[in-house]
């Protein structure tokens, strides 16, 4: 508690089912306030991945934004109708020449595996697909021919980012996995750091997509605005929390990390 005190960041390593934990949510009675309010914080697989991992710094930085609002009837998924506001939204936050959106029929898997390595910041606002037992999450993407449009974390894994990007996965449960065996839960996020992003921001249960989109649109104007992943997030669940926004809205939230 003392070292906490003194500390503005945390990165937490965890371990077993302290993977589950919204940290950000942790309530201080010595502050009355929400560990998100005094602290950033992230989460990593390991502070090896940490200590060998570095990310370059770009003057203009292009971003890449992926929506798929399509259920699934399969799998009883429904239409998503806030992920187009949302891809709009954040459209907005970053200057023309350096944005691409792509969403409906055209958010393929093919299209997110050509597009992704040429960006530095990557958002997919859809579907996600894990429980708490799974070894094989997914990201809905859009059909496309014979392809059911699942993006599996093994198809993930074997993308290559060269450009080190900060990745945002606005849908369900992208940091959710089968708890032990490996550093750090085989979760989608997992999946993204594994293929060499520098940051993910992931989220830990169901998101309510509609009470999303001002989070998000809050954490991409500090992004665009130069600040870290964790300063962005932070102040985003500030604003959340001062719009009195219960924390199963914005706890579930947390950026994961491969660097410093």
């Amino acid at each position: 508690r003392g070292q906490l005190a003194t500390a503005k960041s945390i990165v937490i390593v965890p371990d077993d089912d302290l993977q589950r934990v919204p940290f950000a949510a942790l309530w201080q009675r010595s502050t009355q306030q929400y560990l998100a309010q005094s602290h950033l914080i992230a989460m990593a697989p390991s502070a090896a991945v940490i200590a060998t991992r570095t990310a370059p710094e770009r003057a203009q930085r292009s971003v890449l934004l992926i929506g798929n609002a399509a259920g699934n009837e399969e799998e009883a998924l429904e239409y998503l109708p806030n992920v187009n506001e949302e891809i709009s939204s954040l459209k907005r936050v970053y200057p023309a020449s350096r944005v691409q959106s792509v969403s409906g029929s055209e958010a393929s898997k093919a299209r997110f595996t050509a597009e992704a390595p040429a960006y530095d910041i990557v958002h997919f606002a859809g579907h996600g697909l894990s429980d708490d037992d799974s070894l094989t999450p997914s990201l809905l993407m859009a059909r496309s021919g014979n392809d059911s449009g699942r993006f599996y974390t093994s198809d993930i894994a074997t993308l290559r980012l060269p450009r080190a990007p900060l990745v945002v996965l606005a849908a369900c449960g992208t940091l959710r996995g089968r708890v032990g065996g490996v550093e750090g839960m085989p979760s989608l996020a997992r999946a993204f750091l594994a293929a060499g992003a520098s940051k993910v921001v992931g989220t830990l249960w169901d998101t309510d997509d509609a009470n999303s989109v001002q989070l998000l649109t809050s954490f991409h104007r500090s992004i665009a605005a130069r600040q870290s992943p964790a300063a962005a997030l932070s102040e985003a669940q500030r604003d959340a929390l001062a719009r009195n926004a219960h924390p199963k809205h914005w706890a579930q939230y947390v950026v994961y990390t491969a660097t410093p």
